[in-house]
């Protein structure tokens, strides 16, 4: 009788909607024209990767994109789930820390399968960096023997591919941006709905107490005292009438309730908990001033402003990869977004 709560469902619905205000700031060198409105592996604009980005950092706390370049030389962006990436090294280049080894995870249709099967392996998608600092691409099977990424100009199986530029020269990075909910490092951040997570988790176990406890309040059970067993009734409800022999007695085994309204309080404390953990806007039951709600606002919409950020970060670094891939000025990209969750709000 155990009931777990949509909090979690509710407050993403209400962070997409919040989200789905903000209007990025794009501007794209003339070669990047096409990824505007087709950005990704699957068909879908700029925006649109915006925001479902920032919709799964909201839960997940991370997304990986990966930068790359179709058969026709036009750039694009691959998603992937913060579970496909399964590991990751990092080294010092020029000073700084960049990612030098990448594994993730793909679902791939079996072969020699009918089209009406769904039956998948995993496969694993390595890039990593050569000796000579270069990026290079490998997919393995899951008994790490390489699998063939297609076949060159004389018809032989390709088994490693290097990441070049519209010139043809090697890559010295891995064109890879983790976003996260506080940065866009490759270390993982904190999922901003974890706090909620946990919160109603407890409601979940709380009210299988609850919930049992409540049924057998309602749910009395009779007793008879003073009758034999190959006589006792087998019928019972409201039409049901016992005819019990002299000195027989009848009741009804119940329990008081005591402390189920401690247990209801309980849930409703975890379910308070949970909707302060997350990015949906509670509306105070008193009154309020202009300055005090503003600031339970601002408190509230904290987590979400650096999710917001930080993915237009992000994008705005991978799209800087599409831009060196075809041969244009990663300077002239720029993808900017300004949050802005605040309400008119009227006072008479």
């Amino acid at each position: 009788r155990a009931e777990y709560p949509n909090i979690i469902q509710d407050s993403i619905k209400t962070a997409i909607g919040l989200i789905g205000k903000q209007e990025p700031e794009i501007e794209l060198p003339p070669q990047l024209g096409d990824i505007l409105e087709n950005a990704t592996a699957d068909g879908f604009g700029l925006k649109q990767l915006f925001y479902r980005v920032c919709a799964d950092v909201v839960l997940l706390g991370r997304k990986i994109l990966l930068v790359d370049v179709d058969s026709n030389s036009r750039p694009y962006i691959a998603t992937y789930e913060p579970e496909n990436l399964i590991n990751w090294q990092t080294r010092l280049v020029d000073g700084r820390q960049d990612l030098s080894l990448v594994v993730l995870t793909e679902q791939r249709k079996k072969d020699n399968q009918d089209r009406f099967t769904h039956e998948t392996e995993t496969v694993y998608r390595v890039l990593s960096l050569d000796e000579n600092g270069y990026c290079k691409s490998e997919l393995l099977n899951e008994q790490g023997l390489p699998l063939s990424l297609g076949v060159d100009d004389s018809g032989g199986e390709v088994y490693e591919a290097y990441y070049k530029d519209s010139v043809g020269n090697n890559l010295t990075y891995i064109p890879i941006v983790v976003t996260g909910s506080t940065d866009n490092t490759v270390d993982i951040d904190i999922i901003p709905l974890q706090a909620m997570a946990y919160a109603a988790l407890k409601y979940y176990q709380l009210s299988a107490d609850y919930f049992q406890e409540l049924h057998h309040t309602a749910h009395p059970q009779p007793y008879i005292i003073g009758m034999d067993e190959d006589v006792v009734p087998k019928i019972t409800g409201a039409y049901a009438t016992w005819t019990l022999p002299e000195n027989a007695s009848v009741g009804y085994l119940e329990i008081t309730g005591t402390g189920i309204e401690a247990k209801r309080q309980a849930m409703q404390d975890q379910r308070n908990i949970a909707n302060e953990s997350g990015a949906k806007v509670m509306d105070a039951s008193t009154q309020e001033s202009g300055e005090a709600r503003k600031a339970r606002q601002n408190d509230q919409y904290a987590s979400l402003y650096s999710v917001v950020v930080t993915v237009a970060e992000g994008i705005e670094q991978a799209l800087k990869y599409a831009a060196e891939l075809v041969g244009a000025s990663a300077e002239q990209v720029r993808f900017i977004v300004k949050p802005d969750f605040s309400e008119v709000v009227s006072i008479d």
